[in-house]
C-alpha cells in the first residue's frame, strides 16, 4: 500500500515539474518575442499636470506605424518653491527605468521635455 502511494505521490510531482519546466520554456520564449528593440522618433510631448512630461513616439513594426507615450516605472519630483534665488530646471532618466524632474518655482517643461528628448 505505501509503495502505490509513493508511486502516486511521486508520479503526480513527476507531472508538477515537468508542466513547470514547459511553462518555463513557453514563457521565455514569449519573452523574448515581446522584447524585440524597434528605433522610434519622437513626434510630440505629453504634458499632463504637476510637472510631468512624456514623450509621444512614433515607430514603425510590419508596415504598421504606432504612436505611444513613453512609459516610467515611476517619476520622481523635486519641486524648490518659496525659494527666492532661481533654481535651475532639470530632467533626466536613469538607468533604472525613473524620471527625475527638479523644478523651481517657474519652469517651463515644454522648454524641459525639447532638450531632454530633441
Amino acid at each position: 500500500m505505501a509503495m502505490v502511494q509513493l508511486l502516486v505521490d511521486g508520479g503526480i510531482g513527476l507531472i508538477l515539474i515537468i508542466s513547470g519546466i514547459l511553462m518555463n520554456m513557453i514563457s521565455n520564449k514569449h519573452n523574448k518575442q515581446c522584447t524585440k528593440s524597434v528605433e522610434g522618433k519622437v513626434i510630440s510631448y505629453s504634458f499632463p499636470g504637476e510637472s510631468r512630461m512624456y514623450p509621444i513616439v512614433e515607430y514603425v513594426v510590419g508596415g504598421i506605424t504606432y504612436n505611444t507615450k513613453k512609459k516610467y516605472k515611476g517619476i520622481k519630483s523635486i519641486k524648490a518653491s518659496g525659494i527666492p534665488l532661481p533654481v535651475k530646471s532639470n530632467a533626466y532618466e536613469d538607468e533604472k527605468g525613473y524620471l527625475h524632474i527638479k523644478s523651481g518655482a517657474i519652469v517651463n517643461v515644454r522648454q524641459m521635455a525639447e532638450k531632454l528628448w530633441p
